[in-house]
C-alpha cells in the first residue's frame, strides 16, 4: 500500500493520474455532501450472476476483472491488489466484521492513494451485506467522509457536518447502541485532539461526545 501511494502521488506530480480524475467524478459535490440521503447505507444487491462468478477464493467479479489488466500499474493505482487481499481474506475467515473493520482502518492510512474512496466503498458494502446495523459497519460508515482528508482540507467543515449527520443517523438504525457510541466516541476524541482543528469544530465534537457518552451509559446498566 505504500508503494502504491507513491505511484499515484508521482502521477499526480505529473499530471497523469487519470485514476483521480475518474475516482472525483464518483464523489458527491459539497452542495451534496449533507443531503438526506447520506444518512443511509445503501445495501448491495447480489444476483445469480454475480455469485457464479465469485471464484473460490472469495475475490469478486469487478477486483477479478481490475487484476485482469495487462498493465501492472493499473492494477496497483485502481486498488485491485489490496482489494483481492481484502476479499480473500473475508472468504478464508467466514466475513467477521471485526477484520474488516481493521482492514478499513488500515486502508484510510494511505491517504495518498487515488482509489481510496473506491477501496472504502467497496469494504464497507462488503460489511453492509453481512450486518448493516451492526457497530462496527455503522461506524465505519461514520468515519467515511473524512477519509483521505487533512484537517486544513477546505472541505474538511463540510465533511464533519455529514459525519455528525451518519453518527446521529446510525445510532437511531444501531444494533448495538453502547457499542456503536463507544467506538466512535473514541475516534471523535482522537480526532479533537488535533491542535491544528478549529475550535468551532472542536466544541461542536464535545457536544457529541457528551451525548454518545450517555448512550454508553445507558447501555452498561442491567
Amino acid at each position: 500500500m505504500g508503494y502504491i501511494a507513491k505511484l499515484s502521488a508521482r502521477r499526480k506530480i505529473l499530471g497523469i493520474d487519470s485514476a483521480t480524475s475518474e475516482v472525483a467524478s464518483l464523489q458527491p459535490d459539497s452542495a451534496q455532501a449533507l443531503d438526506d440521503q447520506s444518512d443511509m447505507i445503501a445495501l448491495p444487491t447480489y444476483t445469480a450472476e454475480d455469485l457464479a462468478e465469485q471464484g473460490e477464493d472469495g475475490i469478486s467479479r469487478d477486483t477479478r476483472q481490475a487484476l485482469s489488466a495487462e498493465d501492472p500499474l493499473a492494477k496497483l493505482l485502481s486498488g485491485a491488489i489490496p482489494l483481492a487481499i481484502f476479499d480473500n481474506a473475508m472468504q478464508q475467515f467466514g466475513s467477521p466484521l471485526d477484520l474488516a473493520e481493521q482492514f478499513y482502518t488500515m486502508f484510510t492510512v494511505f491517504t495518498r492513494i487515488s482509489a481510496l474512496p473506491l477501496i472504502l466503498q467497496r469494504v464497507l458494502d462488503s460489511m453492509a451485506a453481512t450486518a448493516a446495523d451492526s457497530p462496527f459497519t455503522q461506524s465505519c460508515f461514520c468515519r467515511q467522509p473524512l477519509a483521505g482528508l487533512s484537517i486544513d482540507d477546505p472541505t474538511f467543515p463540510v465533511a464533519m457536518g455529514d459525519v455528525l449527520k451518519r453518527i446521529r443517523s446510525s445510532l437511531a438504525a444501531s444494533s448495538d447502541k453502547a457499542t456503536f457510541a463507544k467506538k466512535v466516541s473514541d475516534w471523535l476524541a482522537v480526532l479533537a485532539s488535533d491542535e491544528q482543528m478549529a475550535p468551532e469544530l472542536k466544541q461542536v465534537i464535545s457536544v457529541t461526545l457528551k451525548q454518545l457518552a450517555k448512550q454508553t451509559t445507558d447501555g452498561a446498566q442491567p
